[in-house]
């Protein structure tokens, strides 16, 4: 059910009412944005996502389109994340593209979206010990 009927991007339209707001809570910046569906949610909602997101199956063929070395750059970028990031249901459950989730799984998920959106603070490091603090929607 997860990569089928639950998260088709129905959510959106909630993530994007929230998305300023996510923004001013993470100092200004963009945060990452983990999304496994078909649209790519920076071109059709105009939100800002900084650049290690997964933008779903649109965002990832634009990635591909650029070479692999590139796309191979992308994938990597998914272990650096240290910032609060908000990842669709099946993002998180699925590992797509072959992309390693596990650190965003095992992380803490203070807040919620809609049905299929979740905050998530990943795993932090020895290199990074400061405690972020979640999102307070």
């Amino acid at each position: 059910m997860v990569d089928s009927n639950y998260d088709w991007g129905q959510d959106l339209d909630a993530l994007e009412a929230s998305w300023a707001a996510l923004t001013t809570a993470n100092g200004g910046k963009p945060p990452h944005l983990l999304y496994y569906g078909f649209l790519d949610p920076e071109f059709m909602y105009r939100m800002p996502l900084a650049e290690s997101s997964l933008k779903g199956f649109m965002g990832r063929t634009w990635k591909l389109s650029q070479g692999n070395d590139k796309y191979k750059t992308w994938v990597d970028s998914f272990g650096t994340i240290r910032d609060t990031t908000v990842g669709s249901i099946s993002a998180l459950q699925l590992d797509p593209f072959g992309i390693d989730m596990e650190r965003f799984r095992s992380g803490r998920l203070p807040n919620r979206i809609g049905n299929c959106f979740w905050l998530t603070l990943p795993d932090q490091t020895s290199e990074n010990t400061a405690d972020p603090q979640p999102f307070q929607l």
